[in-house]
């Protein structure tokens, strides 16, 4: 192997960990925000078909955040 491609392997592998946490970050993180974001949009459709004591909670945990 030359010593050119071992210069150039060295910074990838100490900048590997990095990139590997941001990926894995970004994978375990994405699909809560989707679900969240698919329960809001779901709710904001259908806000007019949910009882009115169950429209009256969700709103009211919505101002406590």
């Amino acid at each position: 192997m030359p010593a050119s491609s071992l210069f150039l392997e060295a910074p990838a592998v100490r900048r590997g960990l990095s990139v590997w946490r941001r990926f894995f970050t970004g994978v375990l993180a994405e699909p809560t925000r989707r679900a969240e974001d698919e329960i809001a949009e779901y709710l904001e459709r259908h806000q007019h078909d949910l009882p009115p004591a169950l429209r009256i909670e969700l709103e009211r945990r919505s101002m406590s955040l």
